[in-house]
């Protein structure tokens, strides 16, 4: 069984807990966990095995590490709920993918984002703007964030260009 550990790493002057999942071949890529809007690092919970799909994903990655985060104020990590936008997710986000770039455990840096629901917007985002990533996984992404989000769009649309 690979061995989960928590860890933490800054954005801003925020403190983001995540959950480390070692796989047996760490020159292979690491996964990079992105939960969506309300969630956190370990995502719903399936009933019939009693952990979060996250938890479940990450252990069926065969080969790969996985990091699994909370964005800030949601989960284990610092912040409050109303610091919450897509560029603080964003933000968060790219904190992550250097914090696996600092560990030689983590596939020598290179990462794979997979993004659930709103995570999804915040990976593609990420992506694109940096061009980092070695891939990238959709799970049932947010494409349009006013269509799935009305109320909160105003809020949480306080992206940089």
């Amino acid at each position: 069984m690979a061995l989960e550990k928590t860890v933490s790493f800054k954005s801003s002057e925020h403190t983001i807990f995540g959950t480390v999942r070692d796989a047996k071949d760490p020159e292979n890529a690491t996964f990079l966990l992105l939960h969506g809007f309300a969630g956190t690092r370990d995502e719903l919970v399936i009933p019939s095995v009693g952990i979060g799909i996250f938890e479940y994903a990450a252990a069926g990655l065969a080969g790969h590490s996985s990091l699994r985060i909370d964005f800030r104020g949601w989960g284990d990590s610092d912040g409050a709920i109303e610091e919450t936008s897509y560029s603080t997710q964003i933000d968060d986000c790219l904190a992550a993918m250097d914090f696996i770039a600092t560990q030689p455990n983590l596939g020598n840096g290179e990462v794979i984002l997979l993004g659930w629901s709103q995570g999804g917007l915040v990976a593609s985002s990420a992506a694109g703007r940096t061009n980092r990533p070695s891939g990238v996984a959709l799970w049932a992404a947010v494409g349009e964030p006013k269509a799935s989000f009305p109320v909160w769009s105003a809020k949480l649309l306080i992206c940089k260009a």
